[in-house]
């Protein structure tokens, strides 16, 4: 079995030395102890493991992390944060993620140490931020201030199980260019059961398409032009569209009448 971790410095997010002292960024006087105990920024992560192959000789587990997207705004001694998924986040992970289950970490000010308050979790460790946190910072002079950490709940992320990044093998039948069509796609969520991207490889030219699977698992094709309904387009006539779970692949067939005749496009999409 094959162990993969991705290891990390201390500095994580900027946050230096965390629950000893932060890092030093300007000249210190021994006869002038810094009286700062600010917390400026509050950043989250959410991390996993990934399990390749399971129980499998060649299983492989990844650790993986994501930052989260935050802002905040400070008012006195509360702190508001407004996390969000970022979209370049694991769409297999989506449901799992909660304010009771993130990684918080804050930045504050030169030679100062932050340290919980009561039953707040340890900034750097697993923790519920599901309700107010509180955090004492004491400056190198001996000042505190203590602050509440109030975290909005996260916004939903629509997410289907046919979203992701796909593999396109296929070939574009057209009157006057046609040719092999092999790339990368990224299907985005319409509703439970339909997603969106580029037609063909038309998608600089303002050409998408919807597909939507229907309860047996065939397809619909819906294309479009700068947002518009495309004139003259269908599926293929007696052509398979569907998709396929096992594989995670669907099989496309679609035409559109344009100038000169129509352009027929036989595709595959393979989930990476």
């Amino acid at each position: 079995m094959h162990i993969h971790i991705k290891s990390h410095s201390c500095t994580i997010l900027g946050v230096c030395c965390l629950l000893a002292s932060s890092c030093i960024k300007t000249a210190v006087s021994p006869d002038k102890p810094s009286t700062g105990n600010a917390i400026t920024f509050v950043a989250y992560q959410y991390k996993w493991y990934d399990t390749t192959n399971a129980g499998a000789a060649d299983q492989k587990i990844t650790y993986n992390e994501a930052t989260l997207n935050n802002s905040i705004v400070i008012s006195n001694d509360t702190i508001y944060c407004s996390p969000s998924l970022p979209s370049s986040f694991s769409l297999d992970q989506v449901s799992n993620v909660s304010l009771k289950h993130l990684w918080a970490y804050a930045t504050i000010s030169d030679l100062a140490v932050i340290a919980p308050v009561g039953n707040a979790p340890v900034l750097g460790n697993a923790g519920d931020y599901s309700s107010p946190q509180s955090y004492k910072v004491s400056a190198a002079s001996g000042a505190s201030k203590t602050y509440v950490i109030v975290t909005a709940a996260l916004p939903e992320l629509k997410v289907n199980k046919y979203m992701g990044n796909y593999l396109e093998i296929g070939y574009f039948t057209h009157p006057t260019s046609p040719r092999a069509l092999n790339r990368t796609k990224f299907l985005s969520y319409v509703d439970p059961n339909t997603v969106t991207c580029e037609l063909a490889d038309l998608g600089t030219s303002g050409y998408t398409m919807n597909i939507k699977v229907n309860s047996d698992n065939s397809c619909e094709v819906a294309q479009f032009l700068s947002g518009s309904p495309l004139a003259n387009s269908q599926l293929v006539p007696g052509a398979t569209n569907a998709y396929y779970p096992d594989t995670k692949t669907f099989i496309l067939n679609y035409e559109y009448l344009g100038a000169n005749g129509w352009r027929i496009i036989a595709d595959t999409l393979q989930k990476q």
